[in-house]
Order: C-alpha cells, then structure tokens, then sequence
C-alpha cells in the first residue's frame, strides 16, 4: 500500500508543480526564444512601457521597431508580454454562427408544399449551398473582427 502511495504521488506531483506556473519563465533568454522576430510585444521598463515588432537583438539590447525604432536594453527589462490576435477563435465561431444563419435561410427561403413530394436532391442541395455560403461568410467575417481584438499574454517574468 505504501509502495502504491508514493508512486501515485511521483506521478502526481509534477504535474500539480508544472501547473502552477505555466507561463512563469523568470528567465529573459527563455522569454526572448519563445518571442518570434515580427512578434508585437510590449515591453515594461524603468520609464515608459515601449510596444513595437520584436526585430532581435544587437549588443545587449533588445530591438524593437514601432514607429520609430527603439533598441531596449536587456538589463531594464521589468515584465514583457506579447499580443496574441483572436483571429482563429473569430474563424471559428464565425463559421459556426454562419452555418446555423445559413440553415435557417434555407429553412425559411423553402417554397416546396409539405403535402407534396419534392425531389430530396435539389433540397440537399439548397440546404448544402446556404450552409457552404453561411460558412464562408460568417467565417470571413469573424476572421476580420477576431484580427481586430487581442490580449496581452504575459511572457516575463
């Protein structure tokens, strides 16, 4: 029995510590490998917060190019985070909520009488076009309205 505890807590416990700080690197080199080059970050100094296109480094500092081009040194550095867009959640739930709209269209532009048979193929097939159509658009546009939003992920400290 003692044998089965402390294997279920070697299996457990690291698991229950690397949850715990999922995005805590404390380290600025881990930070800087996880930042692409084009990455927009924003970068929490001593003076002022300075938000730009991660460009690389050069001397011990890091690059940053915004309006105008700004080189950071490393050792002011306090926090840095980077903007992570919404645009494939705004695909998604765009294609979503166009399908169903796309559907409903099809329901409601139906003309065929109830009490008649009507050829099943060429409804399959209105109901397929407005759904493919709804898709496309509803996911176009999330697309363009998920590009527009974003959040600051924390990546240092």
């Amino acid at each position: 029995m003692t044998r089965f505890l402390i294997m279920a807590a070697c299996l457990v416990l690291p698991v229950v510590v690397s949850a715990a700080e999922p995005h805590a690197s404390g380290d600025l080199s881990a930070a800087l490998q996880k930042a692409k080059v084009g990455a927009t970050l924003r970068v929490e100094t001593s003076g002022t917060p300075v938000i730009g296109r991660f460009a690389g480094l050069s001397r011990g500092a890091m690059v940053l190019n915004g309006k105008t081009r700004a080189e950071v040194p490393l050792e002011t550095v306090r926090s840095m985070s980077e903007l992570k867009s919404a645009r494939s959640t705004g695909i998604k739930w765009g294609a979503l909520i166009g399908l169903g709209a796309g559907l409903v269209v099809a329901k409601v532009t139906d003309k065929s009488n109830d009490a008649t048979v009507s050829d099943n193929h060429f409804d399959l097939a209105r109901y397929g076009y407005y759904a493919v159509a709804g898709i496309l658009v509803g996911g176009s546009v999330g697309g363009i309205v998920g590009s527009a939003k974003g959040h600051w992920e924390p990546i240092y400290p």
